[in-house]
C-alpha cells in the first residue's frame, strides 16, 4: 500500500498553472517565472502538500481557452465576472485585489477622473479579452486592444508616442512599469474609484473537483501570516532599484 501511494506521488503530473504576463504580477524574465503573484502562490502551494508545479506563459486569450479544455489546471490570476464564473471554478476569496488606472501625458489637463465622462474624449489603449469592470463597458468609450507580451508598457509608449491618449491597466502595474523604464516625467496616473476587484486563481472542472477545497484552506492559512500585498511591496522593493 506505501508502495503504491509512493509510486502514485512520484508519477504524479505537475500541477500546470498558466498565466499571461502581467508585470509585476506575472512575468517571464531571464527564463524565470517571477512575479509577485507567483511568489504568492509558492506561499499558498506550499501548504497544499501537493507535487511540483509547472509554470506555463500563455497569451490571455488562450489561457483561457486551454482553462477551459482542462489543458491548464490553474489560471494564477484573474479577475472575477458572470461569464468566468459560469465556465471556471472561483475559491470563496480571493488572494488579492486590485484598482483599475489610466496613465496620461503629464500635461493631460485630467487632474483627477469624477465620472467616465471624463475617459470619453480619449482614445484608451487595454488588453484584448481583459478584464473590464462595469463601469468601463459604456459604450461611448473608445478602446484600441492589443496583445503582447507587454501590453502595459507597450500601451504606455503609443501614449508617449501620441498614438492613443490613455494606458490602462491595474494601478501598481502602470506605477511598476512608470518606474522601472524611467517615465516618471512622462506621466501621471489616475486611479478610477470604483473599480477595486479581487484577484483569484482559477480552477478548471477537473482541477477544482480535487485541489479547490485544499487550496481555500491553505490560502486561509497563508493570509494569516502574510498577506498579499505585503509580497507585493517586497517584490517591487526588490525589482525596481
Amino acid at each position: 500500500m506505501f508502495a503504491l501511494a509512493l509510486t502514485t506521488l512520484v508519477y504524479a503530473e505537475p500541477l500546470r498553472v498558466g498565466y499571461f504576463r502581467f508585470p509585476p504580477h506575472t512575468m517571464f524574465e531571464n527564463g524565470k517565472d517571477v512575479g509577485s503573484a507567483i511568489d504568492y502562490f509558492k506561499l499558498v502551494h506550499g501548504n497544499m502538500k501537493l507535487g511540483d508545479v509547472s509554470f506555463i506563459v500563455l497569451p490571455n486569450a488562450r489561457l483561457l481557452k486551454y482553462l477551459g479544455t482542462g489543458e491548464i489546471d490553474i489560471g494564477l490570476v484573474f479577475a472575477k465576472n458572470a461569464e468566468r464564473a459560469a465556465r471556471f471554478k472561483y475559491p470563496v476569496e480571493p488572494f488579492g485585489t486590485m484598482v483599475m488606472a489610466v496613465a496620461l501625458k503629464k500635461n493631460h489637463p485630467l487632474q483627477k477622473i469624477r465620472s467616465i465622462d471624463d475617459l470619453l474624449p480619449v482614445t484608451i489603449g487595454y488588453l484584448k479579452e481583459a478584464y473590464l469592470p462595469e463601469m468601463l463597458k459604456d459604450e461611448r468609450l473608445k478602446f484600441r486592444f492589443l496583445t503582447g507580451k507587454n501590453w502595459t508598457l507597450q500601451n504606455l509608449l503609443k501614449v508617449k508616442a501620441g498614438r492613443i491618449g490613455a494606458a490602462l491597466s491595474d494601478y501598481y502595474s502602470l506605477a511598476y512599469e512608470v518606474n522601472k523604464n524611467n517615465l516618471l516625467q512622462d506621466f501621471k496616473i489616475l486611479k478610477l474609484d470604483g473599480t477595486e476587484v479581487g484577484l483569484y486563481s482559477v480552477m478548471s472542472e477537473g482541477c477544482a473537483e480535487k485541489h479547490l477545497r485544499s487550496y481555500e484552506a491553505a490560502l486561509e492559512k497563508v493570509k494569516v501570516s502574510k498577506t498579499y500585498n505585503q509580497v507585493f511591496e517586497a517584490f517591487i522593493k526588490k525589482s525596481v532599484k
